[in-house]
């Protein structure tokens, strides 16, 4: 199921906020693993990421948080979704939901105040 966790991640990731039920979930997984030449049955995978998602949903510091029944997001203060997400590339930078980043205020302007002097 390890090999499962990357692509979890990232379609979470994508799903933004509002999660993605778990039925999606397992069907974008299937996708993304599923080829011609390695095939993989769609209810395998299913049932893998049925009984992954939910259990690492619990504890202290869960991968995913449940929205509602069924529905699950990424939990994106979790130290290992930051570690998973760095190895894809994507950093704390990139993504403002992951924690404050420090940022120069001028440059959220759509235009500086010196364009209305």
């Amino acid at each position: 199921m390890a090999h499962y966790t990357e692509h979890i991640v990232r379609i979470l990731y994508e799903a933004g906020d509002d999660g993605l039920r778990l039925r999606l979930l397992s069907r974008h997984v299937f996708n993304a693993v599923n080829s011609f030449f390695e095939p993989v049955e769609r209810d395998e995978v299913h049932r893998e990421v049925a009984l992954y998602v939910p259990a690492h949903a619990k504890g202290l510091h869960p991968l995913f948080l449940k929205c509602s029944h069924g529905v699950y997001r990424l939990n994106r203060r979790s130290d290992e979704v930051r570690k998973i997400l760095a190895a894809m590339g994507i950093t704390a930078e990139q993504d403002a939901s992951l924690g404050p980043v420090a940022a120069d205020p001028k440059q959220l302007l759509l235009f500086g105040e010196e364009d209305f002097d």
